[in-house]
């Protein structure tokens, strides 16, 4: 067992490997170091300074800088992104280095982004006329796994539903408590996770007889999505590690970590790019100027709208009705000139649907005071 002071010494000594590594030209350090079942997880300053350390070798040569007289092979395992494609058809062979590159060609993605892939059920489980089953796939980034969850994706000319492997609560299939396996389990005998009964799971002779261990409750077994138990200690990872909730992979994109921002594909945008830089540069003018027109269309409607609010004041001004105003814009035809015979004065007679004392002002759409008839 390492204690809190070995690992120290071990990150001590591993950084400085990587200062001679790096000939004191940039500063890279290991902030973080954990021993795990098959081998030492390495967390760095840094997502450049961790791919700056796994490109050419250069993790092999930090240990072997570090350990000199250190025999065994240095392998470095990349973080796999792993990914639940459903529906996909049984004749796939998730195996074979030619089907994985397929993969890619058909759905665009860089080569040899796609590290391996597995049937998740034995296809020796399958029942007979089996055409599709369930496949998980591991990336090699997480762009190209956001990608495919962002579909569409396809696999052997079918449209597939991708979704991240979520993590489940660890349950024993021995004694049906959390937190651990059948490998590491204490308990003397078998605790049923379907009645909580003294035998093992396989020979429940009732299953329909539910009863939860780690809660009690007689509503679901052992397991269950409801299970008191099993949602605190979801929430509980959840707090240390809130990737675990997300639907996707946490990268710089704000979408990927923040609910309240649609994904691409929601904003009719185009799907991000992740060859090269210089394609992320163009997606971001995109939504820059798919911005910029939404906010000319939302300035061109306010204008429209504040236009005809300041045409209904300036006929109110006069004590035309609003009513009134299609009247004003469409006048109805010239009214003809009288003479009397009394007097040479012209009379010009007034349209029907306005009053006489309305027709004297000179209407207009501004805001000029009306004439005044002493000048």
């Amino acid at each position: 067992m390492y204690t809190r002071d070995d690992i120290n010494a071990y990150k001590d000594t591993l950084n400085v490997a990587l200062e001679k590594l790096t000939d004191g030209a940039s500063k890279k350090r290991i902030v973080g170091l954990r021993i795990i079942r098959t081998g030492t997880l390495l967390e760095l300053d840094s997502a450049k300074s961790a791919k700056w350390l796994k490109e050419n070798n250069r993790c092999a040569e930090m240990v072997k800088e570090a350990y000199t007289s250190r025999e065994e092979e240095t392998k470095v395992i990349p973080r796999a992104h792993e990914l639940m494609v459903r529906f996909i058809p049984v004749d796939f062979d998730p195996h074979e280095e030619e089907s994985l590159r397929s993969v890619e060609l058909e759905n665009g993605l860089p080569p040899h982004s796609i590290i391996s892939a597995s049937w998740i059920k034995d296809p020796s489980r399958r029942y007979k006329g089996q055409g599709y089953a369930n496949v998980k796939i591991n990336c090699a980034s997480p762009e190209v796994a956001n990608r495919m969850i962002l579909g569409p994706t396809r696999i052997g000319n079918h449209s597939v539903k991708v979704q991240k492997e979520h993590w489940l609560v660890p349950i024993c299939a021995k004694c049906s408590h959390h937190d651990h396996f059948l490998a590491a389990c204490k308990a003397e005998r078998f605790t049923c996770r379907f009645c909580a009964q003294e035998h093992s799971s396989w020979d429940c002779p009732d299953k329909t007889q539910a009863k939860c261990t780690p809660c009690g409750s007689s509503r679901h077994s052992s397991g269950d999505e409801r299970c008191i138990e099993s949602k605190s200690r979801q929430d509980r990872q959840a707090e240390h590690a809130p990737e675990t909730r997300s639907k996707f992979f946490f990268t710089k994109d704000r979408w990927t970590y923040n609910e309240s921002i649609n994904a691409p594909w929601n904003s009719g945008y185009l799907r991000p790019e992740i060859e090269t830089e210089t394609s992320q540069e163009q997606a971001g003018k995109q939504l820059t100027t798919a911005a910029a027109n939404a906010s000319q269309g939302v300035t061109n409607k306010s204008r429209k709208i504040n236009q005809t609010k300041n045409r209904q004041i300036t006929l109110a001004q006069y004590g035309i009705p609003t009513q009134a105003a299609r009247s004003v814009q469409h006048p109805g035809p010239t009214p003809k000139t009288q003479t009397t015979p009394d007097s040479s004065q012209e009379t010009t007679s007034s349209p029907s649907s306005l009053p006489p004392a309305q027709t004297q002002p000179s209407i207009a759409t501004s805001n000029a005071r009306p004439t005044d008839p002493s000048e």
